[in-house]
């Protein structure tokens, strides 16, 4: 092996071991990403798990409150009423309100002037009669609280004059004076047992699975100190769920035990996905040092194709140049015995030098006139197309309307049209705007088109030629012929040069298929386009369009 060969594989091996280290890397980020994503995917139902289970946590201790709240609320309208009520009469009042939950509530009290007066029920509750809230530095506070905010409050869970833990629901109760100005006239309020109440709302499911403590003591929200459980100890990152009492508001702190996950339960499978992954990487790594491995090894043989090929495609222009040189070539060397066949031919058909005695001499001199007219014909379009081909063809621009161009068209091909007994139908409107255009080449474009729908179009038919300005802009004409049209197909092939699409096999059109082939190009050297439509057994429509470019105001 050469030493570029050499120092070819061993940049080869440098690059395989970049990949390698590429691949690896990639495999890894890629790895870590899933994880992460299926980690936070992970973690964001768990804590919307954990959200709704706090929120039934929640609606349960909102449910308790609100209801009791109610209670409290009944009892000041009624005292309102009757200020002056007998202990029999509240005793009668509140064991209505208590109904069924004599075991969570606790007492309801009336403190007239500030002063426990009305207790039920009363066993249990002596401690707490004439208990003056100004006098009690416990409970004080958050009576004071009620009184200022004029609104039912939540005090607790405290320490309960009659032993125990209790939340305290309080609603300062006013009744207007002489005046008719509000005097305070005391205070209503209930007791919630504080352990019957975590009962109630079934705390203790709920902290079998998750660390919960609630916050906000005397309904102060995260101002105020944890009553039931710690943060001491809190997983990171817990989830906080606001619980609205009376007069503010608990919060509840969650996460659940042990913490959150800090890995996801798929870890492994990512770690064997990514292995997985890695090897078929290196498989495909081996495999492209091998190919271009075999690359270095073919490389001189690639270049010796190239060249090859190269010097193959020079020869095949070089041969094409000579094709289309001698088509010209051919085409001017019998044009001139051509002209003079048909000027002999002609003046012989049409008697100019006087009458010929045979009449079949004078249908043999026509036959030879038309015959040279067709080689003619033929040997210019090859010329055309040999001039396109060849890219020596130069436009001579002018403006012209499309009706008067179409017109003039029209002119060069009557006598055909009159053998078939064709008619034409031309709606060409004189609004068109102009368009500058090679008008002989563009003729010749139209003269084609037109020939070529005579030569197909069935006998006694009509041959359709309109003109409009379509969609894109620009101007479009349309030849529509009712011949036997042309298969899909072929639609593409009866645009290539020496083309003839036979319907059946026995009929036959005379010409060397170079007619729409030549429109075709001489339409794109104006920069526009031909387009066949076409029904079997029905018509062929043939589109010109010249673009907006060549639209003159």
């Amino acid at each position: 092996m050469s030493e570029a060969g050499k120092s070819q594989h061993v940049l080869i091996l440098r690059k395989a071991a970049v990949r390698f280290a590429l691949l690896l890397i990639i495999c890894s980020a890629l790895g870590v990403l899933v994880e992460r994503m299926i980690l936070q995917d992970a973690l964001l139902q768990m804590r919307v798990e954990a959200q709704k289970e706090m929120g039934s946590l929640r609606i349960s201790i909102e449910g308790v409150l609100n209801n009791n709240t109610q209670r409290v609320q009944g009892l000041v309208g009624y005292v309102v009423d009757s200020p002056d009520v007998s202990q029999d009469s509240f005793s009668s009042v509140a064991s209505f309100l208590i109904g069924k939950d004599e075991g969570l509530i606790r007492n309801i009290a009336l403190a007239k002037d500030l002063v426990v007066s009305h207790i039920y029920p009363t066993a249990g509750n002596e401690a707490a009669l004439g208990l003056d809230y100004r006098k009690d530095r416990i409970q004080w506070p958050t009576v004071q609280h009620s009184i200022e905010q004029n609104k039912i409050t939540l005090a607790g869970p405290l320490e309960l004059a009659q032993g125990g833990m209790g939340l305290i629901t309080r609603y300062p109760i006013y009744r207007d004076n002489s005046q008719g100005k509000p005097d305070l006239w005391g205070i209503a309020s209930l007791v919630i047992d504080y352990q019957r109440f975590l009962e109630a709302i079934q705390i203790s499911s709920y902290s079998q699975i998750y660390d919960i403590a609630l916050v906000g003591s005397d309904a102060k929200g995260m101002s105020g100190p944890p009553f039931w459980g710690t943060m001491e100890g809190m997983p990171k990152a817990p989830i906080d769920v606001d619980v609205y009492v009376p007069g503010g508001k608990w919060v509840i702190i969650a996460a659940p035990k042990g913490g959150w996950p800090r890995v996801s339960s798929k870890v492994w499978y990512i770690v064997a996905a990514s292995i997985f992954v890695f090897c078929i990487g290196c498989a495909v790594i081996l495999g492209t040092v091998r190919f271009e491995v075999a690359m270095v090894e073919s490389a001189q043989e690639l270049e010796l194709s190239r060249n090859d090929a190269e010097w193959a495609r020079m020869q095949a222009e070089q041969a094409n140049r000579a094709k289309s040189l001698f088509l010209a070539n051919m085409s001017h060397e019998l044009r001139t015995p051509l002209n003079a066949i048909i000027g002999f031919s002609e003046i012989m058909s049409h008697e100019l030098m006087g009458k010929i005695g045979n009449e079949r001499y004078k249908a043999y001199a026509m036959d030879i006139y038309n015959s040279s007219n067709h080689l003619m014909e033929v040997l210019s379009d090859i010329l055309d197309i040999t001039r396109i081909e060849s890219g020596d063809l130069e436009l001579n621009e002018t403006v012209i309307a499309p009706d008067y161009l179409v017109k003039s068209a029209l002119r060069l091909i009557s006598d055909p049209m009159d053998k078939k007994a064709v008619k034409l139908e031309v709606t060409v409107p004189e609004a068109l705007p102009n368009i500058s255009v090679d008008a002989r080449l563009m003729r010749q474009v139209l003269v084609n088109t037109i020939q070529n729908a005579i030569k197909y179009t069935h006998p006694n038919t009509t041959i359709s030629i309109t003109a409009h300005v379509p969609e894109q802009g620009g101007v479009a004409f349309c030849v529509l012929d009712h011949g036997p049209g042309i298969p899909s197909e072929d639609l593409e092939r009866i645009l290539e040069p020496f083309i003839q699409i036979r319907p059946t096999a026995e009929v036959t059109f005379e010409g060397a298929g170079l007619g729409l082939p030549i429109a075709k190009k001489l339409m794109e050297v104006h920069g526009g386009s031909l387009n066949i439509d076409s029904v079997v057994g029905q018509w062929t429509r043939v589109t010109l369009t010249i673009p907006p470019s060549r639209i003159v105001t």
